[in-house]
């Protein structure tokens, strides 16, 4: 007979322990992530984008950080197996005393250094604070990148007979970039802007020849998740570039890159996911054409 759940944990009677590295809870807390009910998803994605805020914090401060009850972060620690959320904040410790600090660690430490001449970090402007948000954002970013899995990108962009790029609301002028890289060097490009309301049509063009270049930020536009999902479906190859592994935009990739954000109370910073699609794009640049990145170095522009 089929073991039962938990009514405490959630999780089936006699499943494996809980994770004990942060790596390892990010890939649970992805392959579990549709099964959560929305408040949890909530939760999932507040503590990987903020694991620092996560090892540091009162149970109390992270709900409001979250704008959750306190309980419910609870839950969700019990959800993903741990006794509770102390136990679960182990985890998060450990990657703290291990890694290099996130992205708010970060920015906290910049903010000391602009004030060190004698005014309080606190005191720093809103001008300044979207500056530092960004070499934050953009340092975060160098720490936790993956040239194997740039490599991999450009390899499917390379090799791809027509390269579709997607992006809407915030992501479209990066994605736009991308796509105006693409046409430079001379590959079959597609922007998916739904101009006209005709992107989902577009797309139904793709075969498994193709690569989709898939850019998307909360909130995740529904018309991007169906493109992404279609071509999924379809065995097209998908590049990522979203906020976390956790979404369903990641979660169909081939290759997907979690892009630190900064964010302020009015925007979030697009500084990282900027510097990656111009490391992509002049990375593919080189595959194509050898010593073309060393040229621009001497002073010959791509022209875009």
């Amino acid at each position: 007979m089929p073991q039962g759940r938990d009514s405490r944990t959630g999780r089936h009677a006699g499943s494996a322990a809980p994770p004990r590295n942060f790596a390892l809870f990010v890939e649970d807390a992805a392959r579990r992530h549709q099964d959560l009910s929305r408040r949890l998803q909530q939760i999932s994605r507040f503590v990987v984008q903020n694991p620092d805020a996560v090892a540091l914090d009162t149970v109390k401060e992270l709900a409001d950080k979250a704008r959750v009850p306190p309980s419910s972060l609870v839950r969700f620690a019990q959800v993903m197996g741990y006794s509770g959320f102390s136990d679960m904040q182990e985890i998060f410790k450990s990657r703290m005393l291990a890694e290099r600090p996130g992205i708010s660690a970060k920015l906290g430490v910049l903010r000391r250094e602009l004030g060190e001449s004698g005014a309080s970090a606190n005191a720093v402007s809103p001008i300044e604070r979207i500056a530092l948000g960004d070499i934050a954002a953009l340092e975060h970013l160098l720490d936790g990148l993956s040239l194997k899995e740039i490599a991999r990108a450009v390899a499917l962009m390379a090799k791809a007979r027509r390269v579709w790029i997607l992006g809407a609301a915030r992501a479209y002028p990066i994605a736009f970039f991308l796509y105006n890289a693409l046409i430079h060097l001379q590959r079959d490009a597609h922007l998916l802007d739904n101009a006209g309301g005709l992107a989902a049509d577009h797309a139904r063009l793709m075969g498994r020849h193709d690569a989709i270049m898939a850019v998307a930020f909360p909130p995740y536009p529904e018309d991007s998740v169906s493109i992404v999902r279609a071509a999924a479906e379809k065995a097209v190859p998908i590049i990522a570039m979203t906020d976390t592994p956790l979404n369903p935009i990641a979660r169909a990739a081939t290759v997907s890159f979690a892009v630190p954000e900064a964010e302020f109370a009015y925007l979030r910073s697009l500084a990282a996911p900027f510097s990656l699609a111009q490391m992509l794009a002049v990375s593919l640049a080189e595959s194509l054409d050898p010593g073309s990145v060393a040229h621009a170095a001497d002073g010959e522009a791509f022209g875009w």
